[in-house]
C-alpha cells in the first residue's frame, strides 16, 4: 500500500471554532441549552478550582455524564458548543501541557486547588484568577497519577463565561 493512500493530509486551516463537551444530567444540560452557564454555582476542591469544566473529548464528557448522573441520581447528558477561537483567544490563559509525576508546576497547582478549597488566584496577593486554565485531567491527584488521553478546559471569571454564553450550547444525541 502507498504512503499516499494511507495519509490523508489535513484541511487548510480556516481558524475553525473549538468544539467543546461538557458532561452533566439531563437537568442541568436543559439549564445550560436555555440559560447559559453560570461559573460562579459550580464546585471547588477540584483540579483547576472553581470553575465550568469541558473537555475536547466527546467520549469524556460521555462517561463523565454517566459518573455525575450517578452521584446525583439524575439522567446522564452531553451538551457541547463551538467556541470562537479568537474569543479564546483573548482570553487569560493558563496551560499545562504535562501532568507526569515530575511537573511540579501542574501537581502543585492541582493540590492547592483541591486541598483548600479555593479559587486559584494568581498568586500570593492576588484576587485575580485565569480566565481559562487548560490542561490533563488528574486521576489520582494524591499520587500524581494522570487519566491518559483526557483533558479538561475549564472556565473561571465573567469574561471566561461571557465566551461560553455567546455560544449556542446543544445536547448531545
Amino acid at each position: 500500500m502507498s504512503r499516499s493512500s494511507v495519509f490523508q493530509p489535513s484541511p487548510p486551516w480556516t481558524n475553525q471554532p473549538v468544539r467543546l463537551y461538557h458532561g452533566t444530567t439531563t437537568a442541568h444540560a436543559v439549564s445550560i441549552t436555555t440559560s447559559g452557564v453560570r461559573v460562579a454555582a459550580s464546585r471547588l476542591h477540584i483540579d483547576f478550582g472553581r470553575g465550568f469544566y469541558t473537555t475536547s473529548l466527546e467520549h469524556q464528557a460521555r462517561a463523565w455524564a454517566w459518573e455525575v448522573a450517578r452521584k446525583n441520581r439524575g439522567r446522564p447528558a452531553a451538551v457541547f458548543a463551538d467556541l470562537d477561537r479568537d474569543a479564546l483567544a483573548g482570553l487569560e490563559t493558563l496551560t499545562f501541557v504535562r501532568g507526569d509525576f515530575h511537573a511540579e508546576d501542574f501537581w502543585s497547582f492541582v493540590v492547592h486547588c483541591r486541598s483548600h478549597g479555593m479559587d486559584h488566584a494568581r498568586g500570593p496577593g492576588s484576587k485575580r484568577n485565569y480566565d481559562l486554565v487548560v490542561g490533563p485531567l488528574a486521576a489520582a491527584w494524591q499520587r500524581r497519577a494522570l487519566m491518559a488521553d483526557h483533558d479538561q478546559i475549564s472556565f473561571h471569571t465573567p469574561e471566561a463565561e461571557a465566551v461560553l454564553n455567546r455560544a449556542e450550547w446543544r445536547i448531545l444525541p
